[in-house]
């Protein structure tokens, strides 16, 4: 696979600069790269459930260059679908007083969100109230 689009797909999932000396790079490559860019884009705002194929055979890439992508975005939308998440429970026990905090974890890229079991009971129903009412649509 051309590392280029590699690069190019790292830097756009990650949010970073593209690990590349682009100043020997001419003009009309500078073109092409921020055309991939472009789409590489808009191809990682897609969901899990969209297909980029659309995406893809409408770009001026080559069919060889477009399933290389292709395979790049389903292998990092089938990472995010094995997210782990779990729920740690702290014991404190002091002379003072004895406490239970439980607090849920949830790796969301590359942060950790941590919330109470309220707020994580709260996000829970609107979740599922959110995907109520897309079920409603359908």
């Amino acid at each position: 696979m051309d590392q280029r689009f590699i690069d190019v797909w790292i830097g756009v999932v990650r949010k970073t600069s593209i690990e590349r000396d682009l100043h020997s790079l001419s003009c009309e490559q500078l073109d092409r790269l921020s055309n991939l860019i472009e789409l590489m884009e808009r191809l990682n705002n897609l969901s899990r459930f969209d297909n980029p194929d659309k995406l893809l055979t409408d770009s001026n890439l080559s069919a060889r260059n477009c399933e290389h992508i292709s395979r790049l975005w389903h292998a990092t939308k089938q990472q995010e679908t094995n997210r782990d998440w779990s729920v740690d429970v702290v014991i404190g026990n002091s002379r003072i007083q004895k406490s239970l905090h439980v607090k849920i974890t949830l790796p969301v890229g590359p942060h950790l969100v941590e919330m109470s079991v309220e707020k994580f009971g709260t996000l829970r129903f609107e979740v599922a109230r959110a995907l109520q009412r897309l079920e409603s649509y359908l």
